[in-house]
C-alpha cells in the first residue's frame, strides 16, 4: 500500500479541512502537523519529513484552502506517469523574476484563486503535469526526499523556489500539476518579503536560475573613474555576472586598483595589455566572448550603472523573449557625479517605458543622425542577435569612423522590436 503524508501547519482549522481530501484507491493518507512550523517552517518540514516513512509527501501552506477533493489522486497519477519528476506544485513559472519572488514572475503556469476568489495570473496545464523552472510554495508534493534549506529560510515565501532548485540539484524534474479548474485558493493575499531571506535566496541560487551576463570594461589610465565603474558593476543586484576588463594603461595604477579592491571577486577577469594602443584594446573588448554568457553589456570606464540596471533589463527580456534590444534613458553626469542637463541625444524618446518597433526607431535614428539609444554602456544585448564572436555590430566597413554603437543598434533593430525603459530605479 502506498503511503502519503500530508504535512501542514495546524492553524486556522487546517487539519479539519484536509480531512475532506479523498484517499486514493490503494493508498494510506497520514495527516502530519508540522510542529512549530509558524516559527521556522523549513525546519518543521525537515523534522516531519525525517519522521515519516511515506514515499509521497505533500507540504501545505497554512494560508491555503484546497478546493479539489481528488487532488491527492491526481498527484499520484502524475508521479506514476513521470518518475523523473521529484516535486509537483499547483503553480509556478518558466522563468523566475530577477527579484527571486515566483509570484511576481512572467510566464506563470497553473491556476490559483486569491482570497477574493479571483483567478491569479497563470495559464492552465494540459495533460498530467508540465515542467517549470520553479514552483510557488503554496502546496508542494514530493516523491523523493530532499533536505529543506532550514539554514537559509524560516518563512514560506522562498521555500517553493528553493525546494525546486534543491530537487533539480538532486537530479529530479520540477512540474506543475495539470488542472483546468483551480484546485486551491489563498485564504489571505498578503505576504511579507524578508530582505535577508531574499538576498540569501539570490546568493545561493542565481547561477541555477538566471542566464549569465557578461559585462565588458575597456579602460585606459583613469584609475579612479575605473574604480567607480567597476564597483557599479560589482554591486549589481543581478548576481550571475561575468565581468571582463581589458586595460591598456602604460602604468600600473589601474592594475593596483583592481588588485586592492576587486581581486577577490571570482566573477571578475582582468587583463593588462600595456603594449596595446586604443584600437587594440577596443578590439580585445569587442572580441571577448564567454561561451556560457547569453547576454552582454559594455561598460565604459567613465560611466556608472545604477544598482538594478542589469536586473531590470533582464526582467524585460524574460517578459518579452522576442525583443532584440533593451535600452533606457541615460543621465549624463560630470566628473563629480552631478547630473547634467539633457542634450538632443540623451533626452528620452518616450515618456513611459515602451515596446517600440525596431524599424521605426532605426528610421528615426537615421533621419536625425542622432544616437537616442545610448552609448555601449546603455543597452543590454542578447548575443545571438549579434555578429559572430560576440562583437558589437561594427562590420569593419565603417572606415575611420568607428561608431560601433550606432551600427550595432541598427543591426539589432533590423531583427525585431526593442524595449526603451524610461528610468531605472
Amino acid at each position: 500500500m502506498e503511503k502519503i503524508a500530508v504535512i501542514y501547519v495546524d492553524a486556522q482549522g487546517m487539519g479539519e479541512r484536509l480531512r475532506a481530501l479523498s484517499v486514493p484507491e490503494g493508498a494510506e493518507v497520514q495527516l502530519v502537523p508540522a510542529v512549530s512550523g509558524r516559527e521556522n517552517l523549513a525546519a518543521a518540514f525537515q523534522v516531519a519529513m525525517e519522521q515519516s516513512d511515506a514515499r509521497y509527501k505533500v507540504y501545505v501552506s497554512e494560508q491555503l484552502e484546497v478546493l479539489d477533493s481528488h487532488l491527492l489522486s491526481r498527484m499520484l497519477e502524475a508521479f506514476h506517469a513521470h518518475p523523473d519528476v521529484g516535486i509537483l506544485g499547483l503553480s509556478g513559472t518558466k522563468q523566475i523574476s530577477t527579484s527571486g519572488i515566483s509570484y511576481l514572475s512572467p510566464q506563470r503556469v497553473g491556476i490559483l484563486l486569491d482570497a477574493e476568489k479571483q483567478a491569479l495570473d497563470g495559464r492552465a496545464v494540459d495533460g498530467l503535469c508540465e515542467s517549470v523552472q520553479v514552483l510557488d510554495g503554496c502546496l508542494l508534493a514530493t516523491q523523493h526526499d530532499v533536505a529543506w534549506r532550514k539554514d537559509l529560510f524560516h518563512s514560506a515565501l522562498f521555500l517553493g523556489a528553493s525546494a525546486s532548485c534543491e530537487q533539480r540539484r538532486a537530479g529530479h524534474d520540477v512540474a506543475v500539476l495539470g488542472e483546468k479548474e483551480p484546485a486551491c485558493r489563498w485564504i489571505s493575499n498578503a505576504f511579507q518579503i524578508d530582505g535577508d531571506e531574499k538576498n540569501a535566496f539570490l546568493d545561493e541560487y542565481s547561477k541555477d536560475l538566471y542566464p549569465l551576463v557578461s559585462i565588458v570594461i575597456p579602460t585606459y589610465q583613469r584609475p579612479e573613474y575605473f574604480r567607480q565603474a567597476l564597483e557599479s558593476a560589482q554591486k549589481q543586484t543581478y548576481r550571475n555576472l561575468d565581468i571582463f576588463i581589458t586595460d591598456n594603461s602604460h602604468n600600473e595604477e589601474t592594475k593596483d586598483v583592481y588588485e586592492k579592491y576587486f581581486a577577490d571577486d571570482t566573477r571578475i577577469r582582468y587583463e593588462h595589455h600595456p603594449d596595446f594602443d586604443a584600437r587594440g584594446n577596443w578590439h580585445r573588448a569587442l572580441t571577448y566572448d564567454n561561451p556560457d554568457a547569453e547576454y552582454v553589456n559594455w561598460l565604459m570606464d567613465d560611466d556608472l550603472f545604477v544598482p538594478k540596471k542589469i536586473a531590470t533589463m533582464m526582467e524585460y527580456y524574460f517578459t518579452y523573449p522576442d525583443v532584440t534590444l533593451v535600452t533606457s534613458y541615460r543621465n549624463a553626469i560630470d566628473e563629480n557625479g552631478e547630473a547634467l542637463p539633457d542634450t538632443e541625444s540623451t533626452k528620452p524618446i518616450c515618456e513611459v517605458t515602451s515596446r517600440l518597433k525596431g524599424s521605426d526607431v532605426g528610421r528615426m535614428l537615421l533621419l536625425s543622425l542622432t544616437n537616442y539609444l545610448g552609448e555601449p554602456t546603455t543597452a543590454l544585448l542578447r548575443k545571438k542577435y549579434m555578429l559572430q564572436g560576440g562583437r558589437l555590430g561594427w562590420t569593419g566597413r565603417e572606415g575611420k569612423y568607428r561608431i560601433v554603437d550606432f551600427s550595432t543598434w541598427l543591426r539589432l533593430m533590423a531583427q525585431g522590436d526593442i524595449i526603451y525603459i524610461y528610468g531605472i530605479p
